[in-house]
């Protein structure tokens, strides 16, 4: 094979053979230069047939090709191949913290579910809208999540666009998910009673299922116990919706922080479980808390005890106080992931109602009714592991107008007598 040879001004060319026409067939190349995505450096063929003049026009061809930033392999680059590569690089980035990376793992973790096969040049706008329309209806995730998705999604395509592997912003024209608003949803009294209805149907439900399955069992070794995590997931919504506590913090919770003494029945927050399934402390003082829980809850939660020993030895795993409440199907932690696919399911049911309420909206309802009913503001701010009152007191003012129309009532109440002891002196 003959050796290459350098053309003025940059690339080089080889002779490869003859065409059917007898006509020599040469190999052009230029180099164009460090991929940081792909780690090495590139370079760039193309064919040339005849003459020297024509080896130069296709050398011309790829050198404008290459200015204008249209990549040979950009329709055979996946989006999966091309967003982990870019999460290597800004992991490496000593300005980018580990929190914020974290934070874009999960969200292409996400994104990879429903967009990861796609070639780069596949993505556009109506898709995009697509899959954060099924994301939100499978998941339920928060705004304010659904943004952080929209942000990383947003910093991989514009990182495309810069290497060259799209020729336009594919993201224009996405509908952007919206940061959730001052006034956080929650429900009213008579939808948690709906929704706590709910929720006890489905336990006793999945109870029933679980019983009969087990009692069904022939013995023997087994290595989990998979109808464990339905179970467990009903009691984390109980839970939360008892206490007002974030995801992370009910699933993080071992048996060796509840108290189950009648009369001081509690859980106390020390951790979380993150978005990828790992313990981390409570960032701040006011988050490890204790947690005072109501007596239907309690039984509960010592119901679920019970269950839980038992399954777990079927399995030759003790009970622990380290570990989980909830559990999944071999005693470890749940994955938060999977608790919010199931919810996804859950609350669109017809016997529940609410086929866009997020996990996260429970301790939003939690905190509502708590003050919609008189209880302090000091006291709320303790429940919820917020570091002062006043941060409850700016996130969910919203929730007191009858305190707020007592006040108005016992000010004209005031005013009233003022003027009634102004009469009496002017009278005598």
């Amino acid at each position: 094979m003959a050796r290459a040879k350098k053309l003025k001004g940059d690339g080089s060319y080889r002779e490869i053979g003859t065409d059917k026409d007898g006509e020599p067939v040469y190999e052009v190349t230029i180099s164009t230069g460090w991929n940081p995505i792909k780690r090495r450096y590139e370079k760039r063929t193309r064919r040339a047939h005849g003459t020297m003049s024509e080896v130069m026009r296709v050398r011309d061809e790829l050198k404008a090709e290459a200015s204008a930033g249209v990549l040979r392999d950009a329709d055979k680059e996946t989006f999966y191949e091309f967003a982990t590569e870019w999460l290597r690089l800004r992991r490496a980035d000593e300005a980018v913290s580990t929190g914020t990376a974290d934070q874009n793992e999960y969200a292409l973790k996400v994104l990879f579910d429903y967009m990861g096969p796609w070639k780069l040049k596949e993505i556009t706008a109506p898709r995009v809208d697509t899959v954060y329309s099924r994301i939100r209806d499978e998941r339920g995730l928060s705004s304010s999540t659904m943004r952080q998705i929209h942000i990383t999604l947003s910093l991989v395509m514009r990182k495309a666009l810069e290497y060259g592997y799209v020729t336009r912003y594919p993201l224009d024209g996405v509908q952007k998910p919206r940061a959730a608003s001052g006034n956080r949803r929650s429900l009213d009294f008579a939808e948690v009673v709906r929704l706590k209805n709910a929720v006890d149907e489905k336990w006793h439900e999945e109870l029933s299922g679980y019983r009969a399955k087990e009692s069904r069992r022939n013995g023997g070794n087994r290595k989990s116990v998979y109808d464990l995590k339905p179970l467990s997931f009903l009691v984390a919504v109980q839970i939360m919706m008892a206490t007002g506590m974030r995801r992370g913090e009910a699933l993080a919770l071992t048996w060796g922080q509840v108290d189950l003494t009648p009369g001081s029945e509690s859980v106390t927050v020390t951790s979380t479980l993150t978005q990828k399934g790992e313990l981390r402390k409570a960032k701040t003082r006011a988050g490890i808390r204790t947690i005072a829980i109501d007596g239907e809850t309690a039984a509960l939660v010592h119901e679920w005890r019970e269950i839980q020993r038992s399954a777990l030895a079927s399995i030759l795993t003790v009970q622990g106080t380290h570990t989980p409440v909830c559990t999944n199907s071999t005693g470890g932690y749940v994955n938060p992931d999977g608790l919010c696919m199931w919810w996804g399911s859950f609350r669109k049911s017809k016997t529940v109602g609410f086929p866009s309420l997020t996990l996260h909206e429970l301790r939003h309802t939690h905190a509502t009714l708590l003050l919609a009913s008189g209880v302090d503001i000091k006291t709320v701010s303790s429940r919820l592991g917020h570091s002062s009152a006043a941060i409850t007191l700016d996130m969910y003012a919203h929730a007191m107008p009858e305190t707020d129309r007592g006040a108005a009532l016992m000010m004209g109440s005031i005013l009233s007598d003022a003027d009634d002891g102004e009469r009496l002196l002017k009278i005598g």
